[in-house]
């Protein structure tokens, strides 16, 4: 895949052969002016679903749903992106910074206030590493739902490990 920044303000997301158009999007950057586009970009990868714009001290996470923009304040000179494998490395003046996309079981069990039953199954073992009585409550009575859980688990924990 390809994303390709238009100067009039549009990111097309397409096949390396130009087959297929997989994303477009339209006003990427809200408040885009003439002087904003002269002025150096870089595209990077995050995960395999968002592409991350960066413009002078800011930078747009866009996924297909939405773009979600994040400005650097005064105090930083500049940013400069590195590509990892996996991931975004951002270093400015002040700090290195890594961005990754984490997979949905990882957010479902780690997220407050999250109702997933992977979440559930978490905490259950956590109450059972700390010796609480109470751990028996929270496993799941259904066998479909625990397997799902388990499996929800099972990814959270490879991804962390990698």
């Amino acid at each position: 895949m390809m994303a390709l920044y238009t100067k009039n303000n549009m990111l097309y997301v397409v096949h390396s052969d130009f087959s297929k158009v997989l994303m477009r999007k339209e006003e990427v950057v809200p408040d885009m002016d003439e002087k904003m586009a002269k002025k150096p970009m870089r595209l990077c990868w995050c995960g395999e679903d968002a592409v991350v714009m960066f413009i002078h001290k800011s930078f747009y996470i866009i996924t297909r749903d939405k773009v979600y923009p994040k400005n650097y304040g005064a105090g930083v000179k500049g940013l400069l992106p590195y590509q990892e494998v996996d991931s975004i490395k951002i270093i400015s003046n002040s700090k290195c910074e890594i961005l990754r996309a984490l997979p949905e079981s990882y957010i479902d069990i780690f997220k407050i206030n999250s109702t997933a039953k992977s979440k559930d199954l978490y905490e259950a073992y956590e109450e059972y590493e700390s010796r609480q009585a109470n751990y028996e409550n929270n496993i799941l009575n259904d066998k479909k739902e625990l397997q799902k859980a388990v499996e929800s688990c099972l990814e959270a924990a490879c991804f962390e490990s990698n």
